[in-house]
């Protein structure tokens, strides 16, 4: 497969970016993630996606950063403050992009509002409020005069709302300045009409408007969007002007190419601009064109921006986009006071589970604002015949939202809350708290837990349609068990976790089906079947999820590796010898050796290939059974490849655990030496290595300490692998062949725990090689003053004078011995000259660029080490991607012949 890339900068944190990022993997590019703060993007830990940290502010660094990579095809962003830096590295780059003049005038609400004025664009009119023009106490008798109420207040460069308020007096205003963090806002004259958003695209200076969209919105005095339905419902001659107006408004501010996302007020028989923003909308509009017209913007969007568009234009060179063929509608359902989050689901009925509803957020989240975007928490999308009945349903749907906030005057004054918080996160000598993604990894929310539970039902489909289809289970048998545990399974067994389990919680749960079906239904379950070839198949379930999310992890870990090699490829760090300072090297080149261990770790564990592993269903206690099942059957619909032709092997067996865990032992024992290199190297003495404050801990007596402690944190995790690594061969060890204890209950037990510490302390290490950064010149200094260089000067003696090495080594050493005890103040050049009789320009950087050979430190032999691992690291991808499909393709085929089942055509 031919090598592309796509480049995104930051995202929204929802809807499209996610979406688009999807479209890209699909497309089978290669993604580049940059962002300066990865902890904002909860979608991106499940994609292999390489994910880099860097100051996405800067296009300069944006630019330097990309221009290191080949087949780069696209570089985008779906968050409108960083469409700006992309469209001046596109055009560095050659990349398609819009006019980089044209996206700051959009960004600066003032110049564009002046820009549209000077055009005779309908625009309100519009003045800056400076300090030096309003302060809280005086308002400027020419200020004063200028404002007609109510007005809109506004930052000069926001989105989603934020900070933007009607106000209706003096006072208002004067409170709004008081409270806003701006120096400068923005004052427009308030239009009151219906208001809608206009989506366009621009290809090469033509504008095609795809759709008009109604909005509504919130109690005043915010804007927030409550709900979108598309097509709006207006006259042919109000759709002419707004067209007529959408294209001198892009005129205007030299708009060439790419999406628009226009809001615009119909009033007084005008339709005014309020805004322009150089993106495609959010607020999940895109979904509801899609639905609408089944053509999808964001695929218009996406191959835009990688230039692959042919196919949307027509015979006449103008773009091509289906007309609505149906009424779309969203509704948001919004916070309505600050707080914590403390519950959140969709409630549900057996018979009717509603579809077409998001969740936005999750039980823990903080609502830290009621008057913008981040206040909405759940949206549901309608459709139908009128925009009437689209709206109704969605609101319908919405109603099935369920949600339970904290307030602050609940727990705790807002007040007192915010002091708090500013103690943690400025303790003296830190200036910042712990990164949520530390802290998220420190209080063990046990990420890769596979929930028991959940696998058992997932087991009994495949169990309940093999048993159907041998003629073991009545077909009404089947689909009232089947129903039973789509219920549960809709609901998180919220059921069954609320039950005691004195004998396990698999009893309960088929006590709990039983009762609800009664004996002769319910006690069906375990036809065919044990308790032991449930857990063996439990296990084998287990450890392939678990697997396969602790090898995405360590690709992550990999990618951060690669690319923070790549750009410090020329940052001077000695190598050490025995905690001596022994030989010039670069951490681009220490963290390249890193990232070669995480290639063997993915290369043995897809060599391992738990996927492959047999399914042992089937087995019983371990002597098989005499009725008729089919084995084969269960296992393709569980995602295995085969399944187990010996019974007492099935239940017995837990070699593959083992093997797993060995490999997994191996690759943390890497991480706890890659701790204790980065603890030595950033103490006081050696100083090579700084981390950041929101990596570091302080002390409560000593105030100038800044404590590494989460190095510490992960070398003690790894011991405790270590230990529970140990316990499992003791605990197999004497046991029978044959079906224990041990065997079903402490394997699985020990299975979650090392694999939830090992994907703990990979994630936690990937966060501080990210974060850490090397004091180069301290480098320079240490390779410089502490003879580093000695190897060098002997191999050119050695090699220019005709001597052996032997006496070449013995000859510097002497020297070296020397200078030390005369404590020697000389430049690297003055020795080297007294060594070696030539003119050479010699320094630490030189030296280390010479060594190209055996794998040494030189930039040239970094890039091409690199290089392989990029190839490498892509194939890893790709089978990660293909056992994902194969999962998923077993997950829905079981599925759909549930759906069959349940509507007779599996009779």
């Amino acid at each position: 497969m031919t090598l592309k890339r796509c480049v995104f900068v930051e995202s929204n944190t929802t809807g499209t970016g996610e979406i688009l990022l999807n479209k890209a993997l699909a497309a089978g590019y290669e993604v580049l993630f940059l962002t300066a703060t990865p902890s904002k993007y909860r979608f991106l830990e499940s994609r292999l996606v390489h994910v880099i940290k860097i100051d996405t502010r800067n296009p300069l660094a944006v630019y330097r950063f990309i221009v290191e990579f080949d087949a780069v095809e696209c570089l985008m962003s779906t968050s409108e403050y960083y469409i700006h830096v992309c469209a001046q590295v596109c055009a560095l780059l050659g990349l398609p992009s819009n006019a980089a003049d044209a996206i700051a005038c959009c960004r600066d609400k003032f110049a564009l509002a002046t820009r549209l004025t000077e055009a005779k664009v309908p625009t309100p009119n519009t003045q800056l409020l400076s300090p030096q023009k309003i302060t809280a106490n005086e308002l400027t008798e020419e200020v004063a005069a200028s404002i007609v109420f109510p007005c809109v207040l506004k930052p000069v460069s926001s989105s989603g709302s934020i900070g933007v308020q009607r106000i209706q007096n003096i006072d208002g205003l004067k409170d709004y300045i008081q409270q806003t963090k701006e120096q400068t806002v923005l004052c427009q004259e308030y239009i009151d009409g219906a208001e809608y958003s206009v989506e366009s695209f621009s290809v090469g200076g033509q504008h095609y408007v795809i759709g008009v969209t109604q909005k509504h919105l919130g109690s005043w005095p915010f804007f927030v969007e409550t709900g979108h339905d598309f097509p709006a419902v207006l006259n042919n001659g109000v759709l002419s002007q707004i067209n007529e107006t959408v294209q001198k408004t892009l005129n205007a501010v030299g708009f060439r190419f790419g999406p628009a996302h226009i809001e615009i007020r119909v009033s007084k028989g005008k339709s005014w601009i309020i805004e322009v923003n150089p993106r495609l909308a959010g607020g999940m509009i895109p979904a509801l064109i899609k639905q609408s017209c089944n053509d999808d913007p964001l695929d218009l969007l996406f191959d835009l921006y990688r230039g692959d568009f042919a196919h949307w234009m027509t015979k006449e060179n103008t773009l091509s986009f289906k007309s609505p063929e149906r009424h779309t509608s969203i509704r948001f359902r919004l916070a309505d006071k600050r707080g914590k989050i403390a519950a959140i689901s969709i409630k549900h009925a057996e018979s009717d589970h509603p579809k077409g509803i998001t969740l936005l957020k999750q039980s823990g989240d903080m609502i830290t604002s009621i008057s913008d975007f981040s206040s909405r928490v759940a949206y549901a999308i309608g459709s139908g015949a009128s925009i009437e009945t689209a709206a109704k349903e969605a609101a319908q749907k919405l109603e099935n939202v369920q949600i339970a906030i904290t307030s602050d005057s609940d727990e705790i004054s807002d007040t007192l809350a915010e002091r708090i918080s500013n103690r943690l996160n400025h303790t003296g000598r830190l200036t910042s708290t712990l990164d949520p993604r530390a802290q998220a990894i420190l209080v063990n929310s046990n990420p890769l837990s596979q929930d028991e539970i959940t696998l058992i039902s997932q087991i009994d489909e495949a169990h309940i349609l093999m048993l159907h289809k041998q003629g073991l289970l009545k077909a009404d048998a089947a689909k009232q068990l089947l129903a039973s545990i789509e219920v549960l399974q809709k609901s998180n067994f919220h059921d069954i976790r609320n039950l005691e389990h004195p004998r396990g919680i698999y009893l309960s749960y088929e006590a709990y089906l039983c009762e609800k079906l009664g004996d002769h239904i319910g006690g069906q379950l375990q036809l065919g079947r044990s308790r032991n070839d449930l857990n063996a198949t439990v296990n084998a379930m287990q450890l392939r999820k678990m697997s396969l999310k602790f090898a995405k992890q360590c690709w992550h870990f990999t990618s951060t590796l690669i690319h923070k090699a790549l750009q410090h490829k020329k940052t001077l760090l000695p190598i050490y010898s025995q905690y001596q300072i022994a030989l010039p090297g670069t951490y681009g080149h220490y963290l390249a050796g890193i990232a070669d261990c995480m290639i063997e770790t993915l290369q043995q564990l897809q060599h391992l290939d738990t996927t492959k592993s047999r399914c042992p269903l089937g087995a019983g206690a371990g002597g098989g059974t005499a009725l008729p099942i089919d084995p084969e059957y269960t296992s393709k619909y569980l995602g295995f490849t085969s399944h187990q032709t010996n019974s007492l092997m099935s239940v017995s067996s837990r070699a593959s655990n083992l093997r797993v865990f060995g490999e997994i032992q191996a690759c943390v024992l890497l991480m706890s030496r890659i701790a204790q290199d980065l603890q030595f190297m950033s103490s006081q003495e050696v100083a090579l290595i700084v981390l950041p404050d929101n990596l570091c801990g302080g002390s409560s007596s000593m105030p100038q300490k800044k404590n590494p402690y989460l190095l510490e944190w992960v070398k003690a995790m790894v011991s405790e692998i270590t230990a529970d690594h140990q316990c499992l061969f003791s605990t197999l060890g004497k046991t029978p062949f044959s079906n224990s204890y041990e065997v079903s209950s402490v394997f699985s037990r020990k299975t979650q725990s090392i694999f939830n510490r090992a994907y703990q302390v990979i994630s936690m290490m990937s966060l501080l090689i990210e974060g850490a950064e090397v004091n180069h010149e301290r480098g320079k200094t240490l390779i410089e003053s502490e003879f580093t260089w000695a190897t060098y000067i002997t191999e050119a003696l050695a090699v220019q004078n005709a001597q052996s090495f032997r006496s070449a080594h013995h000859y510097v050493g002497e020297m070296i011995a020397e200078k030390i005890s005369t404590a020697h103040d000389e430049s690297i050049q003055t020795i080297y000259t007294q060594f070696v009789d030539n003119d050479i320009e010699v320094s630490a950087e030189k030296i280390v660029e010479k060594t190209h050979f055996g794998g040494g430190p030189s930039s040239i032999a970094v890039i091409s080490h690199l290089f392989d691992l990029s190839k490498s690291l892509r194939q890893s991808g790709e089978y990660l991607k293909k056992i994902d499909t194969q999962l998923q393709k077993a997950e829905i085929a079981r599925k759909l012949e549930i759906r069959n089942l349940s509507s007779d055509r599996g009779k």
